[in-house]
């Protein structure tokens, strides 16, 4: 309960975080902002995301023999090794003119390779706490991380410019702090280290190789589908368009990130204990409790945001950002494709066969790209919201079928149809609420629009999480 409850704050801040990020920032620098979240996501998830993983998957098994600190420090050199490669990468790419961020190369260079190794530390650190079972620490330490880096954002824009590089500075000085906190808290609770640990043997290298390089494959054609379409955008649109578009889109995406990172607080564990403990049936099984607790509350909060999608745009980014609504309906639709599709995908790290994710995600990238220079210049900024939804639905389907394929998985059926139902009567009651005179101020009326269906869906939830919990149940042996 306490996990849930830090989750909980922890999206209650992320929210406060773009309310005052949104009136701080004009579009252009929304914008910008989301030009240089892009870049770094691009090398964090093709060139440190895959070992992360791999670290998931046999932390476990390392702490039991003392093995963590070992290899967590070589994780450190080769992070660093990716900073360098990065900035050289910057460099060329400013020298040939491909630099499309609108930012200067040495704020480039800054803010990227300063978020590749101090986000991945604090990113690592703090959620294997949780993994290991110390999930007081694990609260504090991300509550403590989103609450300093807001704090000095907003001292860094008040005291600097209104600008995007002053507020992703005082992001990245929080993480930075709290990164070497959490490597302080986290060493005293871990096994003690084991000595006489020898360098990484030929075998153990061709075994990372071996996991991470399809993931790495597979995270790149992600980018390509998840976030290339900003660079698009800014060509066609410009940059004021864009932050139209990454305001609205990112409202609700970053609204069923905050509801998936407090499901997975309590199901990775779960998960990779699941795992760990082996036997024949062991993915199966994994798998099948880790789908039947998220996919149905995912479904019911993503009928909410397009329900309410008018009003919490208003609440959560101002007047300045009301044409960025219809945007957060497409942000909701697709980003709950993106979910389903990485429930998916954790059954091929439960087989430890990750290049079952190269097919899915090549088509992803390819459709995505498609349909985006097909649609936005005629539809605009919904174009690539439509090319976005339409993708994901296509690629949760290409992986239902490879994974029946590859294992036996048991889909919440009668779940995922009451939460269904109690979506569609979500979005019934706000399309009834806007027939009805409600208070003259719009700031007002959003906010009682809200107050009168929040608290239906909230009790739609209570009554289908032990649904779900049944559920889990039924497939455990």
């Amino acid at each position: 309960m306490f996990v849930a409850l830090g989750r909980a704050l922890q999206l209650v801040l992320l929210l406060l975080m773009m309310r005052v990020a949104a009136g701080l920032l004009p579009p252009v620098e929304m914008g910008r902002m989301a030009l240089i979240n892009s870049s770094t996501a691009l090398f964090a998830l093709f060139l440190i995301g895959p070992v992360g993983q791999f670290i998931n998957r046999r932390l476990f098994a390392w702490n039991e023999t003392g093995a963590v600190q070992h290899y967590l420090k070589r994780y450190c050199g080769y992070v660093l090794c990716v900073c360098g490669l990065t900035t050289l990468l910057l460099c060329a790419l400013d020298y040939a003119g491909f630099g499309t961020s609108h930012t200067p190369l040495a704020w480039l260079i800054f803010l990227i390779t300063g978020s590749l190794f101090f986000n991945t530390l604090n990113q690592t650190l703090i959620p294997s706490l949780n993994l290991l079972g110390f999930g007081v620490w694990f609260v504090v330490l991300t509550l403590g991380t989103l609450l300093t880096g807001f704090v000095l954002a907003m001292i860094f824009v008040f005291s600097g410019r209104h600008e995007a590089e002053f507020w992703l500075t005082g992001l990245l000085a929080g993480q930075a702090l709290f990164a070497l906190l959490g490597w302080c808290v986290f060493r005293k609770k871990i096994s003690p280290p084991r000595l006489g640990l020898q360098a990484m043997t030929h075998a153990q290298i061709f075994s990372l190789f071996m996991f991470a390089w399809p993931i790495m494959a597979a995270a790149g054609m992600n980018w390509v589908q998840t976030q290339s379409y900003r660079f698009v955008l800014n060509g066609s649109l410009g940059l004021e368009s864009l932050g139209f578009f990454v305001a609205g889109y990112g409202l609700s995406a970053g609204l069923i990130s905050g509801l998936e990172s407090m499901l997975m607080t309590w199901l990775h564990p779960v998960f990779y204990r699941n795992l760990s403990e082996g036997g024949n049936d062991s993915a199966e099984r994994a798998w099948s409790e880790y789908a039947g607790a998220i996919l149905p509350s995912i479904l019911l909060f993503t009928c909410l945001i397009v329900a309410l999608a008018p009003e919490v745009t208003r609440i959560l980014l101002g007047p300045r950002y009301v044409a960025s609504a219809n945007y957060a309906i497409w942000g909701a639709l697709a980003e709950a494709m993106r979910v389903v599709a990485s429930v998916y995908a954790m059954a091929a790290h439960a087989r430890m066969k990750t290049s079952l994710l190269l097919w899915p995600n090549a088509l992803g990238a390819v459709l995505a790209v498609l349909l985006v220079f097909l649609l936005v210049p005629t539809l605009g900024g919904v174009g690539a919201g439509v090319a976005l939804s339409v993708t994901g639905a296509i690629l949760v389907l290409v992986w239902h079928r490879r994974i029946r394929r590859e294992m036996a998985i048991a889909l919440p059926g009668r779940q995922l149809l009451v939460a269904l139902a109690m979506g569609a009567s979500l979005v019934s009651v706000a399309a009834a609420m806007h027939y009805l005179p409600m208070l003259p101020t719009s700031l007002l009326d959003a906010l009682l629009r809200a107050t009168l269906l929040v608290p239906l869906y909230l009790f739609m939830q209570y009554h289908l999480l032990p649904l779900t919990l049944r559920a889990r149940k039924s497939v455990s042996p």
